[in-house]
């Protein structure tokens, strides 16, 4: 199961992941709380076997 995060929106489509920028109220202008999620997302993916 994928976490949720307050900045971005993550969806499995087979074997892939997709990113998905989730500001438009900032016009999707990345904060330190969007590149510390992504980061997030980045040391899943690498741990992740699927």
């Amino acid at each position: 199961m994928l976490k949720e995060y307050a900045t971005i929106l993550l969806e499995e489509v087979d074997s892939a992941l997709i990113l998905k920028l989730n500001r438009p109220e900032k016009l999707n202008a990345f904060n330190m709380q969007m590149l510390d999620e992504m980061l997030d997302v980045i040391d899943y993916v690498n741990t992740n076997d699927n």
